[in-house]
């Protein structure tokens, strides 16, 4: 059961979505379920296969608030029980501030979590490591969990031709987005470090803002991507 659909005093209204799973045996064995969030889903996992998820976009159903593990078991008369071995949370790992996991495509994922119809290649970013690369019209974006009404700055390593970079707010449930800003620059054949700074929109305390970040490439050029550093600045 997904829980968190609020108005925009904060007011509960009503549950996102609820799923029964079927056709796994819990009664008198050991049964691993497993949940993975992101800023854009919930894929609910019964021993290592995916029995649930809510991945539309346009529908965001991945809480931007903390969330509750619930444990029961229904029974009549008292005469159910339940045991529980393990509770376990991993988080994905970030460095030195930045807000952005993966940022240099050097992780073991590849691109993962940034999506896009894109390759990592070997040699071809900054210093000889590991960079995205984006043929004419291709893109890759991530979407973030980040502090409301904050002064962020993005910087970025490119080469190439020309490359679109948009940063927007992302509406919980509906998926709706407002641009926060916007910027058009020529990578040139060297390879440049360049950076970009935005403010995030309201949200009701203490809840995150979900935020899009999307690299276009659009010239006929290829782009090469490195270190996307996004990290918290002051006013």
């Amino acid at each position: 059961m997904i829980h968190g659909h609020v108005d925009s005093k904060g007011v509960f209204q009503r549950n996102l979505a609820t799923h029964i799973a079927e056709g796994y045996e819990h009664a008198g064995q050991w049964v691993t379920h497993g949940i993975l969030w992101t800023p854009t889903s919930i894929k609910h996992y019964i021993n290592g296969n995916l029995i649930k998820e809510y991945t539309n976009k346009n529908q965001i159903y991945s809480p931007n608030h903390f969330m509750n593990i619930f444990l029961g078991a229904y029974g009549s008369e008292g005469g159910v029980n339940m045991e529980v071995d393990y509770i376990r949370a991993y988080n994905w790992p970030l460095k030195d501030g930045n807000e952005l996991p993966n940022p240099d495509f050097e992780g073991k994922t590849g691109l993962s979590p940034w999506e896009g119809d894109v390759r990592v290649e070997d040699g071809a970013g900054e210093k000889r490591s590991k960079a995205v690369v984006l043929a004419s019209g291709q893109k890759i974006e991530q979407y973030v969990y980040l502090d409301p009404e904050q002064l962020f700055n993005l910087t970025y390593w490119g080469k190439g031709g020309n490359i679109k970079l948009e940063v927007d707010d992302v509406t919980v449930v509906t998926g709706k987005l407002s641009s926060l800003k916007q910027q058009m620059q020529n990578l040139g054949k060297k390879g440049k470090k360049r950076d970009i700074s935005f403010v995030t929109g309201q949200e009701i305390k203490p809840n995150k803002k979900i935020v899009r970040i999307t690299f276009t490439n659009t010239s006929k050029d290829r782009v090469y991507l490195d270190n996307i550093i996004l990290k918290k600045n002051r006013f």
